[in-house]
């Protein structure tokens, strides 16, 4: 009985804390939609004239297709380290040891 109030309590603050948070979220939300449109109004207003903008087009120039085979190979070099940094390796020889016990029990057996 007293686990079941006690999760019953733990619910209702979470709940109480929940509905708060809400509330102040959802005031906070509307403070900042009506200060942005306040801003969209006055910049409506000003009417600032517009800049020209031009786009400039960037490309890298290589001496020669050796130093294009380099930048792949380091490319893939650094693909192939962030991949391996990033295999779970406690997962694996889980994996590994289950596997190999497996194949001895069907061995033995």
């Amino acid at each position: 009985m007293a686990k079941t109030i006690g999760y019953l309590g733990g619910v209702f603050v979470s709940s109480v804390i929940g509905y708060f948070v809400v509330g102040e979220l959802n005031k906070t939300s509307e403070k900042v939609a009506k200060d942005l449109e306040s801003v969209k109004e006055r910049l409506d207003q000003e009417q600032v004239p517009k800049t020209n903008v031009v786009d400039v087009i960037q490309f890298e120039h290589r001496t020669g297709v050796s130093e294009t085979m380099k930048d792949l190979w380091n490319e893939e070099i650094i693909k192939g380290v962030n991949w391996l940094y990033n295999v779970d390796m406690a997962n694996v020889s889980h994996k590994i040891q289950h596997a190999s016990s497996d194949l001895i029990d069907r061995i033995k057996h």
